[in-house]
């Protein structure tokens, strides 16, 4: 095989696979659109009033209070810079998923 043919083998396969992965983004938007968990952070608790978030059987976001945890209070954390930083709604605390995954690394919770 020259290197022309094996160039444009690439160039396809690199586009089937850049066509995949946008499908997929498009996917993973219409689950959170719907209140499904993608999994693409670290669950989110608020330090400061206890608030954080759970997810049901059916992989629905759910907020939740540790003395409740069968009941969703409907309040949803709002991202507010990125997909790391959100702000508590009940408290209104700035939660970082991204501080909070370096505290786990720091001491093994990780694991």
């Amino acid at each position: 095989m020259n290197k022309k043919t094996l160039n444009k083998r690439r160039t396809s396969s690199y586009k089937i696979f850049d066509n995949a992965v946008k499908r997929l983004e498009k996917v993973k938007e219409k689950a959170k659109s719907l209140g499904i968990f993608v999994d693409d952070r670290k669950l989110l608790e608020c330090s400061e009033c206890g608030l954080m978030e759970d997810i049901d059987i059916n992989g629905r976001l759910l907020t939740v209070f540790e003395k409740a945890p069968d009941k969703d209070t409907g309040l949803r954390f709002e991202e507010i810079k990125n997909s790391k930083t959100f702000r508590c709604p009940n408290c209104g605390k700035v939660v970082s998923g991204k501080q909070e995954l370096l505290n786990d690394i720091e001491t093994n919770n990780w694991r």
